[in-house]
């Protein structure tokens, strides 16, 4: 099938979530055949990114844009993925099929975007079918006869267990008890909860070292709220490129104590990437992650510093090996192949209907 993916972010950071889940998506469907080129937002022009054919657009410009690739190559089925519902809006009349992936929760809640959101949500009933991350999604929208349950995808052949100690005297770090939070630095994340709770971790864990891997370079906010606290000799911010997979590994505890997922992909990748490593997990209580996660990671309550602190000295102390046996079996039901299969289904069924199914 020709497909366009398109998505509401200009995805313009490598390291960015949305822009590696789907960048992974478009390789695994390309894997199976399909012909792919990808729309992003921001000023009108044409790239290559990792061997795709990438058009940018503003919002409005997506509709002639729509049109331009149909004239140049038939369009079997658009796919149009953001946060918000309102992204479907400039797809409503393209070629071809449409099927719309919301990726997460909208980050505002304003009475006034409240309002478009809706007006969004009236216009996904057009859509031919409709992805969301997890069951909780689902059950929060109103109509569910095209809604489908499909997981954001992880890269299993990245992250997967390796030896830690080995990982841990690569970098430096032999002698330390590591605590790692990797991703967007942000408040509903709980970036400022985890530095706050340090200092008590520490007291109990002299040897602990706190390493945080931040999507993008803006880090002065946090590294003033740490000068604050005077634990610099206990947290590390890196920024420059390094290999993911290693920190995961080399960790004792992967810690992403979320306060909501407003603004987060419903299938968090840094959660599931730990589980898939081995790596101990500890996170909120929230419904969503309890779906994902199912028994593989440690939950705490969200926003409770004192239960986190328990938790994370806990772990270090006691890794719980069947936890994270479960949390292994779990990540892979978010390996791209499989993600990719349940995707090629649904654009199966719609293209089914549009040809009549023959």
């Amino acid at each position: 099938m020709n497909l366009v993916l398109s998505s509401s972010g200009a995805l313009k950071n490598r390291k960015e979530s949305a822009r590696i889940t789907l960048f992974l998506l478009a390789e695994e469907l390309k894997e199976q055949g399909h012909d792919l080129r990808i729309i992003l937002n921001g000023p009108k022009c044409q790239e290559e990114i990792q061997g795709f054919s990438v058009y940018r657009s503003p919002m409005l410009g997506i509709p002639l844009l729509l049109r331009q690739l149909h004239r140049e190559k038939k369009i079997d089925i658009v796919h149009s993925f953001s946060a918000s519902p309102l992204f479907i809006l400039p797809h409503l009349w393209a070629p071809g099929k449409l099927v719309h992936s919301l990726k997460s929760y909208p980050r505002s809640k304003s009475h006034r975007q409240n309002v478009f959101r809706q007006l969004g949500y009236h216009f996904l009933r057009f859509a031919d079918a409709i992805t969301v991350p997890t069951t909780t999604f689902a059950q929060t929208l109103s109509f569910n006869n095209k809604v489908h349950v499909v997981h954001s995808p992880i890269d299993t052949r990245k992250f997967y267990p390796k030896k830690k100690e080995d990982l841990k005297k690569k970098r430096g770090y032999r002698q330390s008890k590591v605590i790692l939070y990797y991703g967007a630095l942000s408040e509903n994340k709980g970036v400022a909860l985890l530095i706050s709770v340090i200092p008590q971790i520490v007291a109990r864990y002299s040897n602990v070292q706190f390493l945080f891997l931040p999507r993008h370079g803006r880090i002065q906010p946090w590294v003033d709220l740490v000068n604050e606290q005077q634990i610099e000799a206990q947290v590390q911010f890196i920024t420059k490129d390094v290999a993911i997979e290693d920190y995961v590994n080399l960790a004792d505890v992967v810690a992403l104590p979320y306060l909501n997922l407003r603004g987060t992909d419903g299938n968090p990748s840094c959660l599931l990437e730990a589980m898939a490593c081995g790596t101990p997990v500890v996170t909120a209580d929230l419904p969503e992650l309890r779906e994902i996660a199912e028994g593989g990671v440690d939950f705490v309550k969200a926003g409770d510093a004192q239960e986190l602190v328990e938790k994370i000295v806990e772990r270090l102390q006691h890794p719980d090996v069947l936890k994270v046996k479960k949390g292994l079996g779990q990540a892979a039901r978010f390996a791209v192949p499989k993600v990719g299969k349940e995707i090629e289904k649904i654009y199966s069924a719609v293209y089914s209907l549009q040809s009549g199914g023959q």
